[in-house]
Order: structure tokens, then C-alpha cells, then sequence
């Protein structure tokens, strides 16, 4: 299992150097996330580590096209050090130099030697930087060694390359799609024509966001097949797929969402609860008369939030919306009477 946690952890670094390496200005923490699969809270831990150790390679900017979105850069190619002289070949030049006895000739190797001479000193610079970088990849081994990750479900499915490339080239392009999709649960199948806005990674289902009859839906990434590009073009408007993650619990979006929410965190929970960060745009609000807190938050996906609020096992319950509370009270009948 370590070493398997290993193996995940070293993908996962080189995924994302491999990835800051592309030709361009950089690219952003949406679309290594979008591109390797892994959290946001993973990428942002190992940009972090990798622009402390490489702070001469590693750059950051503003995206010139988008406002408030940083894009991250790495020189890989100064990774390298250039082709190093020898000493001993430079003595040899040295000696040759000194037997040549034709000015012309004698004036050239000498011009020769220093160049080569400071191209020795560049080289021996270089075979330090190199020599410092390997000890500091050698104790990112190590430190890999001594961090693993809990065990939690998470969905195996994850799209085929050649399906997420297609996706992407029509997301990017604002190209209309024509695809194939069946229902969970349902053998029949349905031809959907859509634009393509964006993919969210989720625990429970990985998902494509259309935009079909005028409305945003999700669609389960592993129900779509025989995907096709037109040539019919679209404007995506001011969709942001970060601000529409922003604004799910989990992945799921209930139709007509987001709505208010609030969850009341019992006074036993008071303590383990701060510690977390229930939603990126919460707010807290203590009750003076007995100490519990008013988690608020723009949100919804209603069953996700209610098999969340489960762990908690009473000491968090939510308040509203009443479709949240009803959802909450219908799980906890369904799973009351799921045991004979």
C-alpha cells in the first residue's frame, strides 16, 4: 500500500512538472487540476514545493486574459548543466599554444583558450547548481517516503485520454457537439446536441457541463460515448468553471442552484469544526447564549451534502433550505429501515 502511495505521489509531482514545462506564458492550477485529475489542494502543495526548490526556473504571472488567475511556469531546460571542459583538455591547449610559433595562429588559440576557459568556469558552476538540485530531489524522495494519504472511496472511472482531448478541443474552440448518452440505471440511449463548457472531477461521478435547451446540466462522464465535433461554434458567455465548482457541495448541482445554506454545529463540535472549511465561501456566526455555530454558505447538491453531514453523526445538522432538511431526515428514514 506505501509503495503504491509512492508511486501516486511521484506521478503526481512529475505529472505537474511535466505539465509547467509546456511552451508559453504557464498554465493555470484550474487546468493542471482539470488535466491530471487530482485535487486542487494537491497541485497548490506541490506548485508550492517546487517553487521553493526551484525558485531561479519556477516563475508566476496574472493571466493577461483572465483577471485574478495566476498562471505558473517551469524552465525545465536550466535543469541541465551545459557540456563541461575538462581541465586537462585546457592544459592541453595550453601546452599546444605555447609550441605554435606563428602569430596569426598563436593569437587565435590564445582568443580560443579564454572563451573555453570561461565556458570552464560556467561549466563548473553548473555542476554545482546540478549537484544541489539532485540533493534536493533526493530528499523529496525521502520526504515522500514519511507521507501517505488516507484510504477514502473515491469513483475508479476515469474518462479514456482520447475521450478528455476530444472534450477539451471542443471546449476550447467553443465547437458545438453531438454525443451519445444513457441514463444510470437505463439501457436506452439518448443523442444529445450541446456546447461543451467545461469537466468537473468529483468522489462520486466525474462530469462533462453542457449547456442544452438553454440550460447548464452535467453529464456523467462515463455515460457519454461516440462524441463528435462540429463546426458550429458557440459563445460560452460568462461561464466560469471555477465559480460553478465554487458554488456545488461535492459535484452535484440541483437545478435552480445555488441556494442559501445553513448547518447548526452543536457545541460538542464547536472545536472540531473549525478546524474545517465546509464550502470556500462560508461564514460563521457564534450563538453567544450557548455557544454553537451557524455555518452559511452559498451551495447545493442536496444528497451529497446530507451523506457529508452523516460523518458528523448528529453533532452538525442542516437548517435550511427545507428541501436540504427533508432530503436529510428522508436518507436517515431510508437507512433506518434499510436494516431488517
Amino acid at each position: 500500500m506505501a509503495e503504491r502511495d509512492n508511486y501516486r505521489k511521484f506521478n503526481e509531482i512529475f505529472g505537474v512538472i511535466q505539465i509547467l514545462s509546456k511552451p508559453g506564458l504557464g498554465v493555470s492550477y484550474e487546468y493542471i487540476v482539470n488535466d491530471l485529475g487530482c485535487s486542487k489542494k494537491t497541485v497548490e502543495r506541490i506548485i508550492k514545493f517546487l517553487a521553493q526548490q526551484f525558485p531561479y526556473q519556477f516563475s508566476e504571472m496574472e493571466d493577461p486574459q483572465r483577471s485574478k488567475v495566476k498562471l505558473f511556469h517551469l524552465d525545465t531546460p536550466d535543469f541541465l548543466p551545459p557540456d563541461y571542459i575538462k581541465a586537462s583538455e585546457l592544459f592541453a591547449l595550453n601546452n599546444a599554444i605555447k609550441k605554435i610559433k606563428d602569430n596569426t595562429i598563436n593569437r587565435g588559440l590564445v582568443e580560443l583558450e579564454s572563451k573555453l576557459n570561461r565556458m570552464y568556469e560556467k561549466s563548473l558552476r553548473a555542476r554545482k547548481t546540478e549537484k544541489e538540485k539532485n540533493r534536493k530531489l533526493s530528499e523529496m524522495e525521502q520526504v515522500v517516503q514519511f507521507e501517505a494519504s488516507a484510504q477514502e472511496p473515491r469513483i475508479k472511472f476515469k474518462a479514456e485520454p482520447e475521450t478528455l482531448d476530444i472534450l477539451r478541443d471542443a471546449i476550447l474552440n467553443c465547437k458545438v457537439i453531438y454525443f451519445d448518452y444513457h441514463k444510470t440505471g437505463e439501457s436506452k440511449t439518448y443523442t444529445i446536441k450541446a456546447q461543451p463548457l467545461g469537466i468537473l472531477y468529483g468522489a462520486w461521478n466525474n462530469y462533462l457541463i453542457i449547456k442544452y435547451r438553454g440550460k447548464i446540466q452535467q453529464q456523467v462522464l462515463l455515460n457519454i460515448s461516440n462524441i463528435k465535433i462540429t463546426q458550429e461554434t458557440f459563445n460560452p458567455g460568462d461561464f466560469s468553471i471555477s465559480e460553478y465548482a465554487r458554488n456545488s457541495f461535492g459535484s452535484y448541482h440541483t437545478p435552480g442552484g445555488p441556494f442559501d445554506v445553513e448547518w447548526l454545529v452543536k457545541p460538542s463540535a464547536v472545536e472540531n469544526a473549525l478546524k474545517h472549511e465546509f464550502h470556500p465561501n462560508q461564514r460563521v456566526r457564534k450563538n453567544k447564549k450557548d455557544g454553537s455555530l451557524i455555518i452559511s454558505f452559498k451551495g447545493d447538491g442536496w444528497r451529497e451534502m446530507s451523506w457529508y453531514l452523516f460523518r458528523w453523526g448528529g453533532a452538525i445538522v442542516p437548517l435550511k433550505p427545507k428541501a436540504l432538511v427533508d432530503e436529510y431526515k428522508k436518507l436517515i428514514s431510508e437507512l433506518a429501515n434499510s436494516i431488517k
